[in-house]
Parts: C-alpha cells; sequence; structure tokens
C-alpha cells in the first residue's frame, strides 16, 4: 500500500531529528566569534586543534570545528559555525575536494574559501596549518 509506505517513511525521516540531537557532535577548538574559520575531518583533527590552541594562546582569533558524524547531517551546527566567517580555510586530504563538495551541498558558505588540500599519504603539519591560517588573516 503506498500510503502506508508513505506514512512509515514520514515516520522514520522525523527520527532524524533526534538522532542529529543525541548522536551527531562536532569538536570545536578556538575563538567561537573569530572571523576566520577551519572546516576539517578525520585525520586532520589533532593537526587542526594543537594548530589552533597554539595560535589562540598567541592570541590569534580562529576558530575550528571538526564533525566527527556526518550522517545525519547536522546542518543547524554548521549554519551557526559559518555565521559571521568571513574566511573558510577547509583542510582536507582529498584530491578531488570531497570533503568540500559535501559541505557546499549542505550550507550556504558566505566566506571567502580557502582550500588546502592534498592526496596521499602525508598528513598536514602543524606548522603547515598555523601558516595557513596566518596567511589568511
Amino acid at each position: 500500500r503506498v500510503d502506508l509506505h508513505e506514512s512509515m517513511t514520514e515516520k522514520r525521516y522525523r527520527k532524524y531529528e533526534h538522532i542529529i540531537e543525541k548522536y551527531s557532535f562536532v569538536r570545536e577548538y578556538g575563538t567561537k566569534n573569530a572571523e576566520v574559520g577551519i572546516l576539517a575531518w578525520g585525520s586532520t583533527k589533532g593537526v587542526v586543534k594543537e594548530a589552533v590552541e597554539g595560535l589562540t594562546e598567541e592570541g590569534v582569533k580562529v576558530h575550528a570545528m571538526i564533525p566527527q558524524l556526518l550522517h545525519p547531517f547536522p546542518k543547524k551546527v554548521f549554519d551557526k559555525f559559518l555565521k559571521g566567517k568571513k574566511k573558510l580555510i577547509v583542510a582536507e586530504l582529498s584530491y578531488r575536494g570531497q570533503f568540500l563538495q559535501f559541505i557546499r551541498s549542505r550550507c550556504d558558505i558566505d566566506a571567502e574559501i580557502i582550500h588546502h588540500a592534498r592526496a596521499g599519504g602525508k598528513s598536514f603539519s602543524v606548522r603547515e596549518i598555523r601558516k595557513v591560517v596566518t596567511e589568511a588573516i
């Protein structure tokens, strides 16, 4: 029955809001009202965290967010993070920029985007992320 299928689908999707609130979480570092933001994902978390904490101690205003889950997508959290950002650094270990494409497909980004990406097995260094931030300011 089509009507039963439709109502069951609606019921499942209503559960997403609860799932997002309960399980969708992000890590944030730095100054929340900073005009420069960093979005990163996965293995870049530790390097970004260390770079942002060091820059913050030096008085540089930068705000980083690293989502731990992307589905269901925490749009409200991303929108709150992006609000007021003038520049957005997206740091990802990816040849084609999949993370940036994914974020762009779900969020309106008003900030100037600085895409810092590369392919291969070499991780970013703290020095490298600090340089990208200081050049963005």
